[in-house]
């Protein structure tokens, strides 16, 4: 599992699951994005996170990803 004594080039993430996710209303050029993700559950290497993209004070985006981290040296 990975711990500090790794160096995050040792690992590699595979997007696994999303889920809930839902654009609410557009995205145009030239808007700044925000991103508010927070890690809401950990099993082993995998790590599930929800979150929300926003623009100005509107939330644009929202929902959740699962990710699988692994060993990329062997």
């Amino acid at each position: 599992s990975y711990n500090n004594q790794h160096r995050a080039g040792d690992y590699a993430g595979y997007l696994i699951e999303v889920k809930y996710f839902s654009f609410l209303e557009e995205i145009h050029i030239g808007d700044r994005l925000f991103f508010d993700i927070e890690l809401t559950q950990k099993f082993g290497n995998l790590f599930r996170f929800a979150g929300k993209a926003y623009t100005d004070d509107r939330i644009i985006a929202k929902g959740e990803l699962s990710i699988a981290v692994v060993s990329s040296t062997g």
